[in-house]
């Protein structure tokens, strides 16, 4: 009865304020009510799924697996890196042994 009252005053003045004092504190305490409602229901259901074992080891696996593939990515990454200027340094060490005269 008082949420329909107050979805009327909100429907008919399109805001989420009254002008009653009365009013404008229900509808303060119906929405904190309604937000600490799903912060619990959140805060339980997080709580459930890291409870759960099998689910746990899941997602120990995908993360270890993730974090292997990006180090693993990044480490072939600077081993082309390398070879690229260890090539480059070769290269001129033959251009200059090249260039020298034979005596």
């Amino acid at each position: 009865m008082c949420s329909e009252y107050l979805l009327s005053l909100v429907a008919r003045q399109g805001q989420l304020w009254t002008e009653d004092d009365h009013a404008d504190k229900l509808l303060d305490s119906l929405m904190l009510n309604v937000l600490l409602e799903q912060f619990f229901g959140v805060s339980g259901e997080r709580q459930r799924t890291l409870d759960n074992l099998p689910l746990r080891k899941l997602h120990e696996k995908i993360v270890t697996d993730v974090a292997l593939d990006v180090l693993l990515t990044q480490l072939s990454q600077a081993l082309d890196e390398d070879m690229a200027d260890l090539d480059e340094y070769e290269r001129g060490l033959d251009m200059t042994s090249a260039l020298k005269p034979s005596r």
